[in-house]
C-alpha cells in the first residue's frame, strides 16, 4: 500500500526500468526538483511515485540535501528518489550507482539524472526534456562561462583531443556540439567524437563565426572530441549545448 504522499508501492505496476514524469527542473543556484510522477525502483522490486514537486537543496544535508559530506565544487552530482518508512523524498550524490540512504528512506532509490556543480559554487541551469527513460539535458547557459571547452583552439594537419566530461556526465550516451573557426570561411576545421576512429574522417565542418556548426555526437565510451585543420590560422571555439543518456 502507498503511504499518503508517495512512497514504494509493492503491488506489481512498471516492469524494469519503467518510468512516468520525475522530470528535473532548476531551481535556482542551490536548489533542483524532482517533478511529479512514478518509477520502478533500481533493484526491480517496487514502483515509486512522487505526488507532488519536491525540491532538493544541495547546501542541507540528508533527505532533499546531499547524502553525505559537503558541497563541492565542479563535481557532478546525480539526483535520486528514495523512499521508505518515513515516505518519499529527493538526494543528491556523487555517486551513480550507490548513495548513502538516509534512515527513513532506505527501502528504494532510482535515479533520475545528473546535475553539475561548477567552479562558481552555483548549479548550472539547465532544461530536461522527456518524461520516459530517454532524457535530453540542454545546458541554460552563455557559452564562455559555461558550455565552451575549447576558446580559439589551433590544431595543424593533426587530431587535437579536448576533454568534455565536466559538461557531459558518465552514464551519457550522446552529446549537442557546436562549434566555429574564427579564422573565416577560406579555411575550415573538422570536430569529430573521440570514439569516431574512421582515418580521417569527421562528424561536423565549422566555418567562420557567422556560421555556427550544430551536431550530436555520440559519447557512449569516451566524453572527449577531437578536433583538426589544414593551417595553423582556425581558432576553433566548441562548446556543449546538452547531452542525452537513458535513465
Amino acid at each position: 500500500m502507498q503511504s499518503r504522499g508517495g512512497g514504494a508501492i509493492a503491488a506489481p505496476g512498471f516492469t524494469q526500468g519503467g518510468i512516468d514524469g520525475l522530470r528535473l527542473s532548476w531551481v535556482n543556484a542551490s536548489t533542483v526538483q524532482i517533478g511529479i510522477g512514478k518509477a520502478r525502483d533500481s533493484a526491480d522490486a517496487a514502483n515509486v511515485e512522487l505526488t507532488g514537486t519536491q525540491n532538493i537543496d544541495i547546501t542541507a544535508s540528508g533527505i532533499n540535501g546531499l547524502d553525505t559530506g559537503s558541497e563541492a565544487t565542479s563535481t557532478w552530482y546525480s539526483v535520486w528518489i528514495v523512499s521508505g518508512s518515513s515516505g518519499t523524498g529527493g538526494l543528491l550524490s556523487t555517486s551513480a550507482t550507490a548513495p548513502t540512504l538516509p534512515a527513513g528512506y532506505d527501502v528504494s532509490k532510482r535515479r533520475l539524472g545528473w546535475v553539475y556543480n561548477h567552479s562558481d559554487d552555483d548549479l548550472q541551469n539547465f532544461d530536461m526534456e522527456g518524461s520516459g527513460r530517454d532524457r535530453t539535458t540542454w545546458w541554460h547557459e552563455s557559452g564562455p562561462d559555461y558550455l565552451n571547452v575549447l576558446t580559439d583552439g589551433t590544431s595543424n594537419g593533426s587530431w587535437s583531443e579536448v576533454d568534455v566530461s565536466s559538461r557531459v556526465p558518465a552514464t551519457a550516451d550522446s552529446m549537442w556540439v557546436r562549434g566555429y573557426s574564427g579564422a573565416g570561411g577560406t579555411v575550415s576545421s573538422r570536430v569529430r567524437p573521440s570514439d569516431y576512429t574512421i582515418t580521417a574522417a569527421y562528424m561536423l565542418l565549422i566555418h567562420d563565426e557567422a556560421r555556427w556548426g550544430f551536431q550530436r555526437f555520440f559519447c557512449v565510451d569516451t566524453k572527449a572530441i577531437q578536433y583538426y585543420s589544414d593551417s595553423g590560422t582556425p581558432q576553433i571555439t566548441i562548446g556543449i549545448k546538452g547531452w542525452k543518456e537513458t535513465i
